[in-house]
């Protein structure tokens, strides 16, 4: 094989792991009830939800941490986030009355799922513990 060759084969598996980190780094976005049991409650894996709204600032100062739950977990547990805005038969089967509203559903919790009882300026660390004393149990 020819350096040009090689060095095009290098660029093109680059590019699609890239794609790939990419797609498991991104929350995934709900917007349905259908959705919502599909890719959230009928999971073959735990998951946590995000319930939001553009407008809150909290919400916009979570993305970041969100984004990165995603990347260390997203091999573990469903990363997903419900725009309550969009969502609103969503949000409101969960009671979801403050933004960001979170919750973890595992097999303990079933369809309620447990909310995360932290202040709303949540950050990467309590996250990220939150999410691993639950897969610990």
């Amino acid at each position: 094989m020819s350096r040009a060759r090689r060095t095009a084969a290098t660029a093109a598996a680059c590019a699609l792991w890239m794609t790939l980190s990419v797609e498991r780094a991104r929350a995934t976005a709900v917007r349905t009830m259908e959705e919502f049991s599909e890719r959230v409650l009928m999971a073959d894996a735990n998951a946590i939800v995000k319930f939001y709204v553009d407008s809150c600032g909290h919400c916009r100062a979570l993305r970041r941490a969100w984004t990165r739950l995603g990347e260390t977990f997203g091999e573990r547990v469903v990363v997903a986030e419900v725009d309550c805005d969009d969502a609103r038969e969503v949000c409101a089967r969960y009671d979801v009355r403050s933004y960001p509203t979170i919750r973890f559903f595992d097999e303990v919790n079933g369809e309620d799922g447990e909310e995360y009882g932290g202040n709303r300026g949540v950050d990467f660390d309590s996250l990220a513990a939150f999410v691993e004393h639950r897969l610990e149990r």
